[in-house]
């Protein structure tokens, strides 16, 4: 096995080891209760149903995932497993994508180094979303462009329609891999009628395929304003300052400092000229511009970088570039590999190992299962649960406006722990801090009062729930206080237990959960 052999398969594995590392260390976080309840129906068209009237993806992820757990059993490796799988496909396909891109072995080492490390594509792979599922089939439609701008025919052809189309139901965002695409065809000459005929055929083709999803993606848009959480945003520099975030600083400072480096001692290589790496810009440059276009048209803001994610494989690509510039003796060629592995793996993903036992899920650390298992061991007859997930949605429940089926998935991450042989009284609290919702939250005084024993499950109550529960239980009738008997931290999710002490101040023992 040839050197650049031994490196490749060394980088794939390192690859591999992040990405399966600290894949059950955590419990899931509050989306991946959303691709559990999608899943949890009893049949498979329970699961269909609940995602066209829920989820903003079609159903294939979820399809694949229920697959995986009906084989498996529920849990978290289950849940969590196609996304893995995904991912370490992504990985095992850089390379032949970026030789097909660059055309050079040294720029595809390098670029398989730089996804390698990746912490954003490394998170993708341990979550049960169908992120990593569509960047594999995203990734697989540019290989499949590549091929078919290389040498077309019918095959060629067919492979390009199903993978993009797979990206497409993957996640529907991830179909603006079509627009980048047709960019980058119409910016190649010759512009002849020859030229165009199969590729618009080909479209043609793609259409047909991807046709289907649009009758989900209407009923989306009409329900856009209910689902919408993003902090409103307009204008290039909101759409500039959501690029930057998937621009690592560390790595950039890396790649930047090892070029201007290799420029200083005027060893500087540029890609081979049959290269084509117009494609990896436009596959980053595209998503930003539309996705910043698109409130204009929607009314809603989508600058957020799980929906920007689609542009992430081509970070990596352009980084294994610009790293393969630096050129020189054998020492000078292996340098930029050296320091940039070194410095992002030292710098940035080792320290998160160390504490938290996974890249990047040290700020997803929900804790739902402890919280719950918490509040079922101290739960007395008559209590009250308030909770708040977070979803959206909360929102249309409080206004008492959401089905059935809403209801059932913004109290998932609650009720898929509860005892099913046991009562319990819950009502949910909203998810937006308006006026509106404020006085929502008053109408509940009667039973609150009635309770006198209130547990509190949400995100993050130090900062808004746990002073809008104390006002609430302060307001159930005049001159009552509010007593915390307990209170713990499950990550980000927080239990309290809150007691009415009456009028005056006065009420009976009532010990905290034990």
């Amino acid at each position: 096995m040839s050197g650049s052999r031994w490196w490749l398969a060394a980088l794939l594995t390192l690859g591999a080891v992040l990405r399966v590392h600290g894949l059950t260390d955590h419990e899931l976080w509050i989306d991946e209760y959303g691709t559990w309840w999608a899943i949890a129906g009893d049949t498979w068209g329970d699961c269909w149903r609940r995602v066209l009237e829920i989820h903003g993806q079609s159903p294939f992820y979820y399809l694949v995932t229920r697959l995986c757990v009906d084989l498996l059993g529920i849990g978290t490796i289950s849940l969590r497993l196609p996304s893995l799988a995904a991912g370490l496909g992504l990985l095992a396909l850089a390379h032949p994508l970026a030789l097909r891109i660059f055309r050079d072995r040294r720029i595809a080492l390098l670029c398989v180094a730089a996804l390698a490390v990746d912490d954003r594509l490394i998170y993708y792979s341990q979550e049960a979303r169908p992120y990593a599922l569509a960047l594999l089939c995203a990734t697989g439609s540019f290989y499949c462009y590549a091929v078919l701008l290389e040498r077309g025919g019918r095959g060629a052809r067919l492979a390009y329609v199903a993978t993009t189309a797979l990206t497409w139901y993957a996640h529907y965002l991830f179909g603006v891999v079509v627009v980048v695409q047709a960019l980058h065809f119409a910016l190649q000459r010759p512009w002849t009628a020859a030229r165009w005929r199969p590729w618009l055929g080909t479209l043609a083709l793609l259409a047909a395929a991807m046709a289907p999803g649009l009758g989900q993606l209407l009923k989306l848009f009409r329900r856009r304003e209910t689902v919408d959480w993003i902090a409103p945003s307009s204008g290039l520099l909101a759409g500039l300052e959501a690029a930057a975030q998937l621009l690592d600083p560390v790595a950039l400072v890396a790649v930047g400092g090892l070029v201007l480096f290799a420029r200083s001692r005027r060893g500087l290589e540029l890609p081979p000229r049959e290269a084509r790496p117009g494609i990896v810009l436009l596959w980053f440059a595209v998503p930003f511009l539309l996705i910043t276009a698109l409130p204009t048209v929607l009314g809603v803001s989508l600058l957020h970088a799980r929906y920007l994610v689609v542009a992430a494989p081509a970070v990596p690509l352009i980084y294994g570039a610009l790293l393969a510039m630096p050129r020189g003796g054998r020492l000078m060629r292996a340098l930029p590999l050296v320091v940039y592995l070194g410095l992002v793996i030292g710098w940035q993903l080792a320290p998160l190992v160390r504490r938290d036992g996974g890249p990047f899920w040290w700020f997803l650390k929900h804790g739902w299962e402890s919280a719950t298992s918490e509040l079922v061991r101290g739960h007395r007859d008559g209590d009250l649960i308030l909770y708040r997930t977070g979803f959206v949605e909360l929102d249309d429940v409080v206004r008492g406006r959401a089905s059935a089926a809403t209801i059932g998935f913004v109290e998932w991450p609650l009720l898929a722990h509860l005892p099913k042989d046991r009562e319990f009284s819950r009502r949910p609290l909203p998810y937006s801090d308006t006026p509106e919702m404020k006085a929502r939250l008053a109408s509940l005084r009667p039973e609150v009062a009635a309770a006198r024993r209130v547990w509190v499950l949400g995100l993050d109550p130090v900062n808004t729930t746990s002073e809008s529960f104390a006002a609430l239980l302060a307001m159930a009738a005049s001159g009552r206080r509010v007593e915390v008997l307990a209170s713990s931290n499950h990550g980000v999710v927080q239990l309290f237990l809150l007691r009415d002490l009456g009028a005056g101040g006065k009420g009976g023992s009532h010990p905290g959960p034990r």
